[in-house]
């Protein structure tokens, strides 16, 4: 096994020790395919995520659109017509778009095999609230 492979595998294991589900996938095209078909398999038609350019592995969010499932980003820039995230009206509906969302999509900027942890940069286009609001958070994370 490769140094590679053997931190990918103490990772995993140590976020099965938490509790986490994950799947190493070994080209974007796999990783595309493994979300998509587990949002279908669930049923799942509406994520909150950030935009396709802050996510790791490129045309997932055309992926999911080919196949009905709605991406909701709360990043101003992409929808609420450049309305301020601090803005209480833009927040209201914000919230009232995703109450019923049960899956965040974002993408990690580090994880760390000795304790399986994730490293998450917040920012313009990486809001910390589709972490944050969903039941479950799906991460995209390089190898």
């Amino acid at each position: 096994m490769t140094d590679q492979a053997a931190l990918i595998q103490r990772f995993g294991a140590q976020l099965e020790r938490v509790g986490a589900t994950w799947n190493h996938a070994e080209s974007q095209v796999t990783a595309r395919l493994a979300l998509v078909t587990s949002l279908h398999e669930n049923g799942i038609k509406r994520i909150l995520c950030w935009p396709a350019e802050q996510l790791p592995v490129s045309g997932i969010l055309a992926s999911l659109e080919l196949l009905g499932v709605d991406a909701v980003t709360p990043d101003p820039r992409h929808g609420a017509q450049g309305a301020a995230l601090r803005n209480p009206a833009w927040q209201q509906g914000f919230l009232a778009q995703v109450q019923d969302v049960d899956v965040g999509l974002t993408g990690a900027d580090a994880g760390f095999a000795a304790n399986g942890s994730l490293l998450f940069r917040h920012g313009p286009g990486r809001p910390l609230a589709v972490s944050q609001l969903s039941r479950q958070h799906i991460v995209l994370l390089p190898a």
